[in-house]
């Protein structure tokens, strides 16, 4: 991608994070599509010093990742809803069965 987006894992990690979240993931794809050379690193070129652009492969890839954590991201908020409501209608079926028992 770039010399400073990928270079260590704990970045790495960071960006993917960072795209999976939607923020600013277009720039991630462009300095990966275009390289750092001609994207994203105005007034910080010292830091653009492997610049290695990738052209349609990068848009694809980070198109995909994004669609893809996008809807593990909304899977995972579906399920902790789901789990909540379950546990919430058990809950009160449990304290309607122990009033109705009280009477």
């Amino acid at each position: 991608m770039n010399a400073v987006g990928k270079t260590t894992l704990h970045i790495a990690i960071l960006s993917e994070f960072r795209a999976a979240t939607l923020e600013d993931w277009t720039d991630i794809m462009y300095i990966s599509m275009y390289g750092c050379e001609y994207y994203g690193y105005e007034g910080m070129m010292h830091l653009c010093v492997n610049s290695q652009p990738q052209g349609t492969a990068a848009a694809l890839f980070w198109v995909a990742f994004v669609i893809l954590s996008s809807m593990m991201i909304l899977n995972l908020f579906i399920g902790v809803i789901a789990s909540s409501m379950e546990d919430a209608k058990e809950t009160l079926s449990q304290e309607n069965d122990k009033e109705s028992d009280d009477d």
